[in-house]
């Protein structure tokens, strides 16, 4: 059975054996209805160190926007041979934490604080990719992003501490980005909730990268989602001529 998109996108890039590449799968959402937001990420390092072995880490951040005391923040890092990273399908997974095809799963738990979840992404939407196709494949640039699911609904369930979220078809966004070098400057935005149009998405990147010794210009890449069209601001040319403030 062919891959769809999404889980196309998603598969693990890094080979088991390149040094000095890192990869990134994050899922995000905003449940307006109950006034928090949680922030996901599932990274892998394979430092340039041989003596250095390979890790996975979960990390998990939980926003209240009605009491930021609330907020909480986990991580935990895993050797590599505490994940499973499959090749023929999407599904990788560092302890008890995954994530895979249409959803993802965690536990992480602290002396302070535990979090948990269950999540199914609730139908394929949209797989974009910031780069024009032939980007994915050199060296240029050494961080390769797309997103999976610029802008989907999830359900489910969070728990932090003694609070259990329901989740019902909730707005989110989940991205995968791998390289060998992170930018020195960056400002990234993904917008989904917009009350006057919920299936309006804004989506932009701005960077500033090394050449030679010096810092490029910010090359800015902008993406809306709209009636149904994907509008795209991300040719080479328009790169130094987009403007985020």
């Amino acid at each position: 059975m062919p891959l769809s998109p999404q889980e196309r996108d998603n598969l693990t890039r890094w080979n088991e054996k390149k040094r000095g590449f890192y990869e990134v799968y994050y899922l995000k959402w905003n449940d307006l209805a109950q006034g928090v937001a949680v922030w996901l990420r599932y990274t892998l390092l394979s430092p340039l160190d041989k003596n250095r072995e390979p890790e996975a880490s979960v990390w998990a951040i939980f926003f209240d926007a009605k009491n930021p005391r609330n907020n909480r923040a986990l991580k935990k890092t895993y050797s590599i041979r505490e994940a499973r990273i499959e090749r023929e399908i999407f599904y990788f997974s560092a302890g008890p934490s995954a994530i895979y095809e249409n959803g993802a799963r965690g536990d992480l738990t602290d002396p302070r604080t535990h979090m948990s979840w269950e999540i199914k992404f609730q139908g394929e939407g949209l797989s974009l990719r910031h780069f024009p196709p032939p980007l994915y494949w050199g060296g240029f640039p050494k961080t390769k992003v797309l997103a999976p699911h610029l802008s989907t609904k999830i359900s489910g369930e969070f728990v932090v501490d003694d609070r259990r979220f329901r989740l019902d078809q909730v707005p989110a966004h989940q991205a995968h980005l791998w390289g060998t070098e992170m930018a020195p400057y960056w400002i990234w935005g993904n917008c989904n909730t917009f009350a006057e149009d919920p299936k309006f998405c804004f989506e932009g990147l701005s960077a500033r990268i090394g050449v030679a010794g010096k810092l490029s210009p910010p090359m800015t890449l902008l993406f809306f989602w709209w009636r149904n069209k994907l509008y795209r601001f991300n040719s080479p040319a328009q790169w130094f001529t987009n403007r985020s403030l």
